[in-house]
């Protein structure tokens, strides 16, 4: 599936990725029924839909459980 993506006043063809591009083998060790888990999921998701590749995208996180997320995925900052 294509998109177009508008850059700086141009459009652009982006390819939707497999969300198992970003997939890394860390084992997640969030509990069981955490909604980080849907987090990650839709994170994965929406950088797939926009064509963006794991060398292009960069992930932050803060404090708690949820700062884990750049440690499940293949991104930079993980």
């Amino acid at each position: 599936m294509t998109s177009s993506r508008r850059f700086a006043g141009r459009w652009a063809l982006a390819t939707r990725l497999d969300l198992k591009v970003f997939d890394c083998p860390v084992e997640v060790t969030w509990c069981p029924g955490c909604g980080d888990f849907a987090i990650l999921r839709a994170l994965k998701a929406a950088l797939a839909d926009l064509g963006i590749s794991p060398h292009e995208a960069l992930v932050v996180s803060g404090i708690g459980c949820g700062s884990k997320l750049p440690d499940y995925m293949t991104v930079n900052g993980s």
